[in-house]
């Protein structure tokens, strides 16, 4: 075993999840735990809006969920921060390496990564002597006094055979059409069982997965329309309340761009209402849901939501400033409106 073999090994074996992802740059309370399972945005394909990054911590393992990432066939800890930082093995090994204080002995990028395999050579004795194919010249039969008499002889034998499998033009013309039709027809389609749960889950995750994505795209280049329709079939084929919380959060900002704020809050509250999501999505719901109630200057239900989110995830300086103005425009006597700058989660 190579000293990059070894070193690679050592370095898995020091590496755990949180300590790989903080050295990528992620801060670790956005990060979000389920179970024994964390999710994250990838940073191998740099997303930004969809967990699709899933860690294993005791396997010491990762996997994408998006089919066109390079981490999509997963690995150990060691290949997510190669894969994620764009780097050779002999690099990420020596970044590795100088972080754990691991003293490496000459260059890792000068030992080859797999062995070289030694050209093979034909010997001289088995080599083959190529010859020059030797042509037989025909003699006519002795019972054939000339070439024109064979050639009548030929004719006569085609014209047999032709016969004995072909008898008129109407069955030439029968068997034409039979062969139209036959390469007409396409053949059966495998058969598939539709009704089995497995695949019905596999084929909605696989379109869900290439929906979200389009829609994303889409949405990172201004282009709100067509990423709307993208993400609404997402939300429709989502596998689970996650998956469609995680559509609802871009879906929600292409209808308010749309300036409709209306649908925007109705898909957001719809959400919400089923409860049970991982707190970092909760608290991004809960805050775009109030920027939609901003744009539709209802400062009373504003103030409540924001109440509620401080209730469930921690009071946020800026928030405590936001709701103790909201209370003192909305007491009854009350002046003027707040004249603070509006808080925006967009």
């Amino acid at each position: 075993m190579s000293q990059l073999q070894m070193l690679i090994e050592r370095l898995n074996s020091n590496l755990n999840a949180e300590q790989t992802l903080q050295m990528l740059g992620f801060n670790l309370d956005r990060v979000e735990q389920h179970g024994s399972v964390i999710r994250a945005f990838c940073p191998i394909h740099k997303d930004r809006f969809l967990r699709t990054l899933t860690i294993e911590p005791s396997q010491k393992r990762f996997r994408c969920s998006y089919s066109k990432c390079k981490g999509s066939r997963g690995g150990s800890l060691f290949e997510l921060f190669r894969l994620a930082e764009e780097l050779s093995e002999a690099q990420a090994a020596q970044r590795l390496a100088d972080y754990f204080g691991i003293e490496v002995h000459g260059s890792l990028e000068d030992e080859p990564s797999l062995p070289v395999e030694e050209p093979i050579v034909i010997p001289e004795s088995a080599a083959v002597e190529e010859k020059e194919p030797e042509l037989e010249l025909l003699s006519l039969p002795s019972d054939v006094e000339s070439e024109d008499e064979l050639a009548a002889l030929v004719e006569d034998a085609v014209q047999g055979i032709a016969q004995d499998f072909v008898h008129s033009e109407e069955e030439i013309d029968a068997q034409a059409k039979q062969l139209d039709l036959t390469l007409s027809e396409e053949p059966p389609a495998p058969s598939v069982d539709v009704s089995d749960q497995a695949y019905q889950s596999q084929a909605s995750e696989s379109n869900w997965e290439v929906l979200c994505q389009a829609g994303m795209e889409l949405f990172e280049e201004n282009r709100y329309s067509q990423a709307e329709s993208k993400l609404a079939e997402a939300f429709k084929v989502a596998p689970a309340e996650q998956e469609k919380a995680q559509v609802a959060l871009v879906l929600g900002k292409c209808y308010l761009e749309g300036r409709r704020p209306n649908e925007a809050a109705v898909l957001l509250e719809s959400v919400l209402k089923n409860g049970g999501l991982p707190g970092t999505l909760d608290k991004s719901l809960r805050k775009l849901l109030i920027s939609v109630y901003e744009k539709k200057e209802d400062l009373a239900q504003v103030l409540s939501l924001m109440k509620d989110l401080a209730r469930r995830h921690g009071e946020d300086p800026e928030i405590t400033q936001k709701i103790n103005q909201l209370e003192d425009a909305l007491t009854p006597g009350a002046k003027t409106p707040p004249k603070a700058k509006r808080i925006s989660f967009l």
